[in-house]
């Protein structure tokens, strides 16, 4: 019964991975054009809603710990292998007319903290159960995860203050001005701006994404339970 119960698993986790791979596709093939870009959190074009990781939260709060950092780690390596490895050659490509020593380094900065530790934050919802009704927790859980999340990203983003100072250059508005009045202020203000642009978009996709699981959690739920998994919602 075990390896039955094991399979299953396997097969369910698989197929939400496969899913988020399938919806990160569609919106870099059909979503990413300059008529999407409303999409996208100005300055730091960071996506307001990260819809392909909808999967891997709902995959957090039907597994224990160890199976939802066993999937994290495969989505990890499968995206990095295969899916982003064209992206971090441009970055590295890109950072190398501009950085030549620090290139590879920055590159690996992305892969770490633009990606790697991002993800691995949703493992805190790995110990929320499915019909968690205790809110609280529920909310403490989400703040760890968008703190980690938002700086996360503005380490990663740092590296691109040159290019993001460069593109400012060209555009006008008082918006615009505001946020090259913290940029020329000093490191302080140009970490907090950073980290204020990351924190918006990190804020509205994990909230989107949580009012989705909690409206479909009952279906989801049905679903689960066919497969006959009680050691984490028993």
């Amino acid at each position: 019964m075990t390896k039955k119960i094991d399979l299953k698993k396997i097969t369910l986790g698989a197929n939400l991975i496969a899913m988020a791979f399938i919806l990160a596709q569609i919106n870099q093939k059909f979503l990413s054009g300059s008529l999407f870009s409303f999409k996208k959190m100005p300055i730091v074009d960071a996506q307001l809603w990260v819809f392909w990781h909808f999967p891997l939260f709902v995959l957090m709060f039907l597994f224990n710990f160890k199976y939802a950092l066993t999937f994290l780690l495969i989505y990890l390596f499968i995206d990095g292998a295969f899916y982003s490895s064209f992206q971090y050659i441009q970055i590295y490509n890109t950072f190398q007319t501009l950085f030549v020593d620090e290139s590879a380094v920055i590159v690996m900065k992305n892969i770490i903290f633009g990606t790697f530790i991002p993800i691995l934050a949703y493992l805190f919802l790995s110990f929320l159960k499915m019909n968690e009704k205790n809110y609280q927790k529920m909310l403490l859980f989400f703040t760890i995860i968008i703190i980690i999340q938002s700086i996360s990203r503005t380490i990663n983003g740092y590296a691109w203050l040159t290019i993001i100072k460069k593109n400012l250059s060209t555009r006008e508005g008082l918006f615009v001005n505001l946020i090259n009045a913290f940029f020329n202020g000093g490191t302080t203000k140009s970490w907090f701006i950073l980290w204020f642009l990351n924190l918006i978009p990190v804020i509205t996709s994990n909230v989107i994404n949580l009012v989705v699981f909690l409206l479909f959690r009952n279906k989801i739920q049905t679903i689960y339970q066919q497969f006959n998994f009680n050691e984490k919602h028993s």
